[in-house]
């Protein structure tokens, strides 16, 4: 089970993967955007696959399989870590089936069913992204959807992991796991929610305190 966090704060990553915490890293324009800081995407990928040695998904921002195809390459010639994810939807398929055949790892977003994630699997994806927040959103429960994938994939021997991205805390990351999930993306507030638990800091302060007294006792 992995765990891709979502995020291009090189300083975040650094802890996060050298922690053993994360197994790779997973970013969109967005999040690339957020942390650009006048850097260009393709420099700052580069830099993330400089401080971590994982698997890096970025998610392609463009619609038309052209521009889908141009920039993935971009990307993907970064590094041999990047993972170049791609809308499934026709222009998506077809980029990702030109890129597949080229020998570049392709990953497929806007997975909503098993069907789509099988057929995405076929094209080549070497990843399945689902978002479980959009699903549960729009009345879907996003568990069924990934336990009938993980059934759909151990059927047909379908070798391609099934990632579940999630907005939510613990609760929502071991639900998506024990649901079948491969591994989960989680942002970086997230992941340190769910290290830094209150209960397991009550639990440290009351440990401290007992030791404590116990040095202040006599004889001690």
């Amino acid at each position: 089970m992995s765990v891709f966090l979502a995020s291009a704060a090189l300083d975040a990553i650094r802890w996060a993967v050298d922690s053993h915490l994360a197994d790779g890293v997973f970013v969109t324009p967005a999040i690339l955007d957020t942390d650009a800081f006048g850097v260009a995407p393709a420099a700052q990928v580069e830099s993330i696959t400089r401080v971590a040695d994982v698997p890096v998904l970025v998610v392609v921002g463009a619609v038309a399989a052209d521009d889908l195809r141009a920039q993935a390459t971009e990307f993907a010639k970064v590094s041999e870590e990047v993972v170049v994810a791609l809308p499934f939807v026709e222009d998506g398929i077809a980029a990702m089936t030109a890129l597949a055949g080229s020998g570049v790892r392709v990953a497929a977003t806007f997975v909503v069913t098993p069907a789509q994630a099988m057929l995405a699997a076929k094209v080549g994806a070497v990843y399945v992204c689902i978002a479980t927040d959009a699903l549960d959103a729009h009345g879907h429960d996003a568990r069924v959807v990934l336990r009938e994938t993980r059934a759909l994939f151990d059927r047909g021997g379908i070798e391609c992991d099934v990632l579940a991205n999630v907005s939510g805390g613990s609760l929502s990351v071991t639900e998506a796991l024990l649901a079948g999930a491969d591994g989960v993306v989680v942002s970086a507030e997230t992941l340190r929610a769910i290290v830094q638990h209150p209960l397991t800091d009550r639990e440290l302060d009351q440990m401290l305190g007992d030791v404590s007294r116990r040095s202040r006792r006599p004889g001690r």
